[in-house]
C-alpha cells in the first residue's frame, strides 16, 4: 500500500518540545497568578483579570471563570485537539 504526503502531518519536534515546556510552566504558576498579573511564554499568554482569566495566543483569545477550566483548555488545544476544543 502506497501513501501521499498530504496523508500526514508534518511536526516540527521543536515546536512541541516548547509547547509541552510553556504548559509545564502555566501549569506552576497558574495557581498563583495574581489580579492584574501575566503569565507569558511563546506558546500563550495567561491574565488573570479582576473577574475573569484570559488566555491569548496568536490564534485564540479566549475568557475563562477558573483557572482549572483555563489550564484545561490550554492543555487541549496545545496537546493536539485544537480542531476539538469549545470555547467557554
Amino acid at each position: 500500500m502506497s501513501y501521499t504526503h498530504e496523508n500526514f502531518q508534518q511536526i516540527d519536534i521543536f515546536a512541541v518540545l516548547k509547547e509541552i515546556q510553556d504548559i509545564e510552566w502555566i501549569e506552576k504558576n497558574i495557581l498563583n497568578l495574581m489580579p492584574g498579573k501575566k503569565i507569558t511564554t511563546t506558546t500563550c499568554e495567561v491574565e488573570l483579570a479582576d473577574k475573569f482569566i484570559v488566555v491569548r495566543s496568536c490564534d485564540f483569545e479566549e475568557i475563562f471563570t477558573s483557572k482549572e477550566v483555563a489550564l484545561k483548555y490550554i492543555k487541549d488545544y496545545f496537546e493536539g485537539n485544537k480542531k476539538s476544543v469549545s470555547s467557554n
